[in-house]
């Protein structure tokens, strides 16, 4: 690490985590310890034996911090909370419960990164599944015509819809280090600076889509977003929102989604029909 900057702050927001967080946790604690740096874990009201953990882990170690909030009141909120509390000027490590760091190495990766690309306002490392398949992270910003695509009956009646949702998902396949629209927020390096220049994450968003606005918003204030294949992280990437048989009517976290969905395109325009990065 660079002698004069302090370590990335790590940065967790949890909700009923409990499993993720008994095989991640220890590891991240053995990071900031390692690193010096703050841990810091706001949960979100979880009902599970998330808070009987971090409380453990709050006794065990003195990196870790640990803030309860009474509700849930969704991912942007805490997460802005996690970032405010990690330390004023501290670029921040966002990660979630299910992201393992198998020891320093990768964020100290991604802090030189950041120090290497002064105008880059994120950097984040691939993500892979424990079967080593990589995952789509790393996005075009999100279309109506890419997103009508990634419906399986949609995609079939109309091929072009579907190939709008390959393009879309197309940057996590890159080689190389590049700069694309957005990365999901599971596992990103934020620059503090940049961060607060944009104002952290919309609370407007409840969950979905507040890492794509993030990145669009960077975008626009001058920051760049960057992908890091040559890193990668394992990330176990359940989401509510697509299991199999999830419905509008039935799966709260579909409802989430499109009304994120309509909040980002309300916000981007020019973003509905596709946009140049």
């Amino acid at each position: 690490m660079e002698s004069e900057a302090a370590s990335p702050a790590l940065a967790v927001v949890t909700h009923e985590s409990e499993a993720d967080l008994r095989r991640s946790l220890p590891g991240h604690v053995a990071v900031a310890e390692r690193l010096d740096a703050p841990l810091v874990v706001v949960d979100n009201a979880s009902s599970d034996g998330t808070r009987a953990l971090l409380a453990e882990w709050g006794e065990r170690s003195d990196r870790v911090e640990v803030i309860e909030n009474a509700v849930n009141v969704g991912f942007a909120t805490a997460a802005n909370r996690a970032v405010c509390e990690a330390g004023a000027g501290r670029d921040v490590l966002v990660l979630n419960p299910d992201v393992e760091l198998p020891g320093p190495g990768p964020v100290e990766a991604l802090a030189r990164a950041l120090v290497e690309r002064p105008r880059a306002g994120i950097v984040a490392p691939r993500l892979v599944g424990a079967d080593g398949i990589v995952q789509p992270t790393a996005r075009r910003p999100a279309s109506l015509p890419a997103m009508l695509g990634s419906l399986p009956t949609v995609a079939r009646l109309a091929p072009p819809l579907r190939s709008a949702y390959e393009r879309y998902l197309g940057p996590s396949l890159a080689d190389e280090p590049r700069s694309v629209g957005w990365v999901i927020g599971a596992a990103m390096l934020v620059r503090r600076e940049a961060f607060d220049a944009v104002g952290g994450f919309d609370e407007g968003f409840f969950l979905y889509m507040e890492d794509a606005d993030l990145c669009r918003r960077l975008h626009l204030a001058g920051w760049g977003v960057e992908y890091l294949p040559g890193l990668r992280l394992r990330h176990g990437y359940a989401r509510a929102s697509s299991v199999p048989g999830a419905t509008v009517m039935r799966t709260p976290a579909r409802r989430r989604h499109i009304a994120s969905l309509a909040r980002y395109w309300r916000k981007h325009p020019d973003l509905l029909a596709g946009g140049p990065r």
